[in-house]
């Protein structure tokens, strides 16, 4: 406790020592560094925050396409089953090519979720 009191009132000797300008030169720089460090946390954590945004934006997109691909092979497959032509099945084959390669793009891992978790969390209410 004598330690900090004697380092406390060294400093007070030390800043009462001081002319006014190197008092004002010590201030300012001192709000300049207090400033400086203020500025550099937050670009930190505003690039943290982007960051994240930008992850959960991208997330979001695959899941769309997801459920877009879905739609899109609902619709093929019924018009397959409608109409029975090469060009239908050309159609869903593509359709359900599009969806298996929007299902490997999802930000789940697939083998370890399982696909009932990703239909409970991605299927429309109205296709159930």
């Amino acid at each position: 406790m004598k330690v900090g009191r004697w380092g406390s009132k060294k400093l007070h000797e030390k800043w009462l020592s001081f002319t006014l300008k190197q008092k004002i030169k010590t201030i300012a720089a001192m709000v300049i560094l207090i400033v400086a460090l203020s500025i550099i946390f937050n670009i930190v954590i505003l690039d943290f925050a982007l960051n994240g945004f930008n992850q959960i934006l991208e997330d979001n997109s695959r899941c769309h396409d997801y459920q877009a691909a879905m739609e899109e092979e609902t619709r093929a497959f019924k018009e397959y089953v409608k109409d029975r032509s090469d060009e239908s099945r050309v159609l869903f084959e593509t359709a359900c090519a599009r969806t298996e390669r929007s299902v490997l793009e999802l930000p789940f891992d697939y083998d370890r979720v399982g696909g009932r978790a990703i239909f409970r969390n991605l299927v429309h209410p109205e296709w159930l």
